[in-house]
Protein backbone atom coordinates (compact mmCIF):
# COMPACT_ATOMS: atom_id res chain seq x y z
CA UNK A 1 0.00 0.00 0.00
CA UNK A 2 2.51 2.53 0.78
CA UNK A 3 3.39 2.28 -3.28
CA UNK A 4 0.35 2.62 -4.60
CA UNK A 5 0.61 5.97 -1.62
CA UNK A 6 3.40 7.06 -3.09
CA UNK A 7 3.00 6.78 -6.77
CA UNK A 8 -0.49 9.14 -6.06
CA UNK A 9 1.82 11.24 -4.35
CA UNK A 10 3.46 11.87 -6.84
CA UNK A 11 0.34 12.14 -9.64
CA UNK A 12 -0.54 14.60 -7.18
CA UNK A 13 2.59 16.74 -7.01
CA UNK A 14 3.25 15.88 -3.70
CA UNK A 15 -0.31 17.17 -2.42
CA UNK A 16 -1.61 15.19 0.45
CA UNK A 17 -5.12 16.11 -0.47
CA UNK A 18 -6.97 18.92 -2.60
CA UNK A 19 -9.70 19.53 0.13
CA UNK A 20 -9.64 23.72 0.47
CA UNK A 21 -8.22 23.03 4.26
CA UNK A 22 -5.78 25.33 5.37
CA UNK A 23 -4.26 24.82 8.94
CA UNK A 24 -6.63 21.64 10.22
CA UNK A 25 -6.23 20.86 13.62
CA UNK A 26 -8.62 17.46 13.27
CA UNK A 27 -7.83 15.35 10.71
CA UNK A 28 -8.97 11.67 10.22
CA UNK A 29 -7.96 9.21 7.99
CA UNK A 30 -10.54 6.13 7.74
CA UNK A 31 -9.47 2.78 6.52
CA UNK A 32 -5.82 3.83 7.14
CA UNK A 33 -3.95 0.69 5.95
CA UNK A 34 0.03 1.03 6.59
CA UNK A 35 -0.78 4.83 8.56
CA UNK A 36 1.53 6.47 5.51
CA UNK A 37 -1.05 9.15 4.58
CA UNK A 38 -1.70 10.01 8.41
CA UNK A 39 1.88 9.70 9.13
CA UNK A 40 2.60 12.01 6.24
CA UNK A 41 -0.14 14.42 7.01
CA UNK A 42 1.02 14.78 10.92
CA UNK A 43 4.65 16.00 9.81
CA UNK A 44 3.14 18.41 7.55
CA UNK A 45 0.67 19.73 10.41
CA UNK A 46 2.39 18.79 13.55
CA UNK A 47 -0.19 20.65 15.22
CA UNK A 48 -2.71 18.77 14.07
CA UNK A 49 -4.73 15.81 16.06
CA UNK A 50 -5.21 12.88 13.53
CA UNK A 51 -6.82 9.95 13.90
CA UNK A 52 -6.09 6.87 12.01
CA UNK A 53 -8.49 4.20 11.89
CA UNK A 54 -8.61 0.93 10.60
CA UNK A 55 -10.36 -2.38 10.65
CA UNK A 56 -7.11 -4.36 11.16
CA UNK A 57 -3.63 -3.70 12.61
CA UNK A 58 -1.83 -2.88 9.82
CA UNK A 59 -0.30 0.29 10.39
CA UNK A 60 3.22 0.94 10.60
CA UNK A 61 3.71 2.14 14.44
CA UNK A 62 7.16 2.68 13.95
CA UNK A 63 7.10 6.42 13.13
CA UNK A 64 4.27 7.50 15.83
CA UNK A 65 4.18 10.68 16.85
CA UNK A 66 2.63 12.31 19.77
CA UNK A 67 -0.19 13.55 17.85
CA UNK A 68 -1.28 10.75 15.80
CA UNK A 69 -3.46 8.31 17.27
CA UNK A 70 -4.31 4.92 15.44
CA UNK A 71 -7.59 3.28 16.33
CA UNK A 72 -8.76 -0.53 15.05
CA UNK A 73 -12.15 -0.65 14.39
CA UNK A 74 -14.81 -1.66 11.70
CA UNK A 75 -15.40 1.21 9.39
CA UNK A 76 -19.41 0.14 8.71
CA UNK A 77 -19.94 1.21 12.57
CA UNK A 78 -20.45 4.47 13.86
CA UNK A 79 -17.62 6.17 14.71
CA UNK A 80 -16.23 5.09 18.46
CA UNK A 81 -14.35 8.73 18.16
CA UNK A 82 -15.98 12.31 18.29
CA UNK A 83 -14.91 15.37 17.59
CA UNK A 84 -15.61 18.08 14.94
CA UNK A 85 -13.28 17.19 11.91
CA UNK A 86 -11.65 19.67 9.65
CA UNK A 87 -10.43 17.19 6.96
CA UNK A 88 -11.86 13.48 6.50
CA UNK A 89 -9.49 11.19 4.38
CA UNK A 90 -10.63 8.21 2.31
CA UNK A 91 -9.19 8.58 -0.99
CA UNK A 92 -8.39 4.52 -1.52
CA UNK A 93 -11.31 3.43 0.26
CA UNK A 94 -13.96 2.56 -1.98
CA UNK A 95 -14.82 -0.38 -3.31
CA UNK A 96 -14.69 -3.05 -0.67
CA UNK A 97 -13.91 -1.16 2.51
CA UNK A 98 -17.14 1.41 2.63
CA UNK A 99 -20.43 -0.38 1.70
CA UNK A 100 -23.11 2.31 2.62
CA UNK A 101 -21.64 5.40 1.21
CA UNK A 102 -24.51 7.38 2.07
CA UNK A 103 -24.17 6.12 6.43
CA UNK A 104 -20.65 6.98 5.86
CA UNK A 105 -21.10 10.74 4.33
CA UNK A 106 -23.44 11.17 7.37
CA UNK A 107 -20.84 9.72 9.85
CA UNK A 108 -18.07 12.64 8.42
CA UNK A 109 -20.26 15.27 8.38
CA UNK A 110 -22.06 14.52 11.69
CA UNK A 111 -21.20 17.78 14.47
Amino acid sequence: MDLVYNATLRMFDGKSFFAPVENPQWIVDMVTRTGIWALDVGDQFPEANVIASHDSSDANLTRVTHSIEFLIENIENPWAFESSYDLVHSRLSSGNRIRSWPRYLSEAVED
